[in-house]
């Protein structure tokens, strides 16, 4: 998956929910709207002010059913302690939720290999520093022994136990992360919360390819299995939490998985029973979180949340919520149970869209609510002088202030929700890209050569054969005399050779290749 897509994704929804919550010496307004299912989608639990609680509402959800034996978090973050990647301690109130007690602020934690650079190993020159730390990435996917890069080994070997422990909380059959609470105010900023508890994620699943890479170059392929399976499992259940944030992060956690992953097929030191347990194990994980999920709770309790907080912060705090598209004198009054059902209803379309398995009926669909936004964009830049430029000013109606500001909200999310339901569909096809590679390891490791159509693979090896999930049509398949090169085309349903993103010149498929390519640079 390319980097830079849930980056801008993030970039964007995180200017859409942009707004300040009310400021400290400004009394936080009573509500003035109706808490009902139409309007704020859940009723309960509400705070001492009686608006929804969302952020409670949100834990309720994700943690009914979980014990702190069952929830892989709750080793996880033994494993990182109190202080993530060696910042801000978390508040006690966070661990509660889960039923776990606030780790000690000293302990064996899981040290980033920043200050691990910095701190442990006493290099603060600039450049020597970079160059630490530009050496951590191409090892996540690519085989290496300890004397090529001694510092990292050593960075590692520090991080042995806690790896271990993230590695058995993962197997775990549940993964509860709660709400980030970081203060006192009366709402909790969920976006924040998002990403306060995801970066550590990144950066073990980064640790854990590293270690396996170790592994498969030391000539132990199958003992870094674990730790490449446990960088898919980072994916799925980071993914489960609501917030199209974590689903991004749990695309990437996979991607690293799935990447690395593909240095175990041409291993000389794997047979084909090996590779067969590798398959069962890569079927058996839970699926990957539908970003509908993400979207009809998550992101909709996020506007929710931030139309509280709006309400509660007055025309300032609308107008940074809109980004200044719309200009508010103080105390205008709003129709706000008429915007909160209209948000309602947009999430209800975008979540009915979002469930089309069908692909093209799926675009269509977000093309004609995307033309239905612009046509109401249009509207209002037509609206006499009113609102000039696009802006509602004093002179418009409460109803259409009320209705615009959900259709700016909109309009900004829905690009992003596009885009992470490509990331998605990438990474679905990247896992069923590498269930084939593996059975179609397994068969050269019987038969001493790649089959030469993907057929050969059923039913002995796969029950049967996915199509191309952009195309509906069946995957290409190109085999080699020591290798083959199989991909979907990809988003732009062309083909580019298999080129991905990665690649230069640069394509659109999701593909893998054996042999595996080298580094330019080696």
């Amino acid at each position: 998956m390319n980097v830079l897509t849930p980056l801008l994704a993030l970039t964007i929804l995180a200017a859409a929910c942009a707004a300040d919550p009310p400021a400290k010496d400004k009394p936080a307004r009573k509500p003035n709207f109706t808490v009902s299912r139409e309007t704020t989608y859940v009723t309960g639990p509400l705070d001492k002010d009686g608006c929804v609680d969302y952020a409670t509402a949100i834990d309720e959800r994700l943690g009914k059913g979980v014990t702190p034996e069952t929830n892989a978090n709750v080793l996880i973050w033994k494993a990182l302690g109190p202080r993530p990647l060696g910042g801000k301690p978390m508040p006690a109130q966070f661990f509660k939720p889960m039923g776990m007690d606030e780790p000690p602020e000293k302990g064996e934690y899981f040290v980033d290999v920043r200050p691990f650079v910095r701190d442990r190993l006493g290099i603060e020159d600039r450049e020597q520093f970079s160059a630490a730390f530009e050496r951590i990435y191409p090892l996540t996917h690519e085989p290496w022994k300890v004397e090529d890069h001694r510092q990292i080994a050593e960075w590692l070997k520090s991080n042995e136990k806690p790896l271990n422990l993230v590695v058995e909380g993962l197997n775990r059959p549940h993964y509860f992360a709660p709400v980030y609470r970081g203060g006192d105010e009366p709402t909790v900023d969920l976006v924040t919360a998002y990403f306060a508890r995801t970066s550590a994620a990144l950066e073990l699943t980064t640790a854990l390819a590293v270690r396996g890479m170790l592994r498969v170059g030391e000539g132990k392929p199958a003992d870094a299995w674990p730790d490449l399976l446990a960088c898919q499992r980072m994916g799925r259940y980071v993914g489960r939490g609501v917030s199209l944030i974590e689903a991004l992060v749990g695309f990437r956690c996979e991607s690293i998985g799935q990447r690395a992953t593909e240095a175990l097929l041409e291993r000389p030191e794997l047979d084909a029973r090996q590779l067969a347990r590798f398959l069962r194990d890569l079927r058996a994980l839970p699926p990957i979180p539908l970003v509908s999920d993400h979207l009809e709770i998550g992101e909709r309790f996020v506007a929710l949340e931030r139309f509280t907080i709006a309400i509660r912060g007055g025309s300032d705090t609308v107008n940074a919520l809109t980004r200044g598209a719309i200009h508010l004198p103080p105390e205008v009054d709003i129709d706000w149970n008429r915007a909160l059902r209209n948000m309602n209803a947009y999430f209800d379309q975008m979540g009915a869209a979002l469930r089309h398995k069908d692909r093209g009926k799926r675009q269509r669909e977000f093309d004609r609510i995307e033309a239905e936004l612009q046509a109401l964009e249009k509207a209002r830049g037509e609206d006499g002088g009113k609102s000039g430029k696009g802006r509602l000013g004093a002179g418009a109606a409460k109803r259409d202030v009320g209705e615009s500001i959900v259709d700016i909200l909109t309009a900004l999310t829905l690009p992003a929700v596009r885009k992470i339901q490509e990331a998605y569909d990438r990474t679905e096809q990247g896992h069923q890209n590498l269930q084939i590679a593996l059975a179609s390891a397994g068969y050269q490791r019987d038969r001493k050569k790649y089959p030469e159509t993907l057929e050969a693979l059923v039913p002995k090896y796969l029950e049967k054969l996915p199509d191309d999930l952009f195309t509906g049509k069946p995957l290409i398949y190109k085999p080699s005399e020591n290798g083959f090169l199989l991909y979907s085309l990809g988003p732009n349903g062309k083909d580019d050779d298999g080129r991905g993103p990665g690649d230069n010149p640069k394509g659109d498929d999701v593909a893998i290749r054996i042999p595996v390519p080298k580094p330019k640079n080696k």
